[in-house]
């Protein structure tokens, strides 16, 4: 729709967009963040510059059309897996070496996506 206006914004219309995304093979988180802007570019013409008139039926709400929750499914390390990489001695390449020293840095610093938070590095 190049001539769309806010007006065109609807329940409807908000579920054929997210249907018409899923042919194409976006992803969920995808979706869901294309739909969250869009969400975020009404709310500011509608209360920052109010130029979006009264009497526009705002499509977003738990009645409408509910933007879908997408929380991923990350993959979690074992103790045993990162203490293999935290032993890691042999490297194919000084590069490798450097990625597992970054990868470790991140790790220490973040210390996310490990099973076990206390574990000993």
């Amino acid at each position: 729709m190049k001539d769309a206006t806010f007006y065109d914004v609807t329940s409807d219309y908000l579920m054929k967009f997210e249907r018409w995304k899923q042919s194409k093979g976006n992803s969920p988180a995808t979706i869901a963040s294309n739909i969250n802007d869009l969400k975020r570019i009404l709310n500011y013409y509608t209360k920052v510059k109010k130029v979006i008139p009264r009497d526009y039926e705002f499509p977003f709400s738990e009645i409408e059309y509910q933007i879908k929750n997408f929380i991923p499914n990350k993959p979690v390390l074992g103790n045993n897996e990162i203490k293999s990489i935290v032993e890691m001695k042999e490297f194919d390449s000084s590069d490798q070496e450097y990625a597992r020293d970054i990868w470790l840095l991140f790790v220490i610093l973040q210390v996310t996506n490990i099973e076990n938070p206390g574990i000993k590095l």
